[in-house]
């Protein structure tokens, strides 16, 4: 299931309200490997927050990262887990 979201080069969104029990399962499995991603590599410059998307009771996981090769490498990481909306950032 891909649930992560790119959004720009840099900038991939989370959307971390469950709306029903499988689907928290899957935000609570990506959400863990986000973190332990974060954890591992320490000088990984990259602004990560959870914001109140606007809409009621939505919130979404905002990751920004300060350079282009680190933004890839995550890509790299959480492949299977990343929607582009068929737009290809080369």
């Amino acid at each position: 299931m891909r649930l992560i979201k790119k959004t720009e080069y840099r900038r991939y969104e989370f959307d971390v309200s469950p709306q029903n029990q499988s689907h928290h399962d899957h935000i609570k499995k990506i959400y863990q490997l986000l973190e332990d991603y974060f954890k591992n590599r320490p000088d990984c410059d990259a602004r990560r927050i959870i914001l109140n998307s606007g809409v009621k009771g939505r919130r979404q996981y905002t990751i920004n990262f300060t350079r282009l090769d680190e933004s890839q490498m995550f890509e790299l990481a959480f492949a299977e887990y990343i929607d582009t909306g068929g737009f290809k950032y080369e």
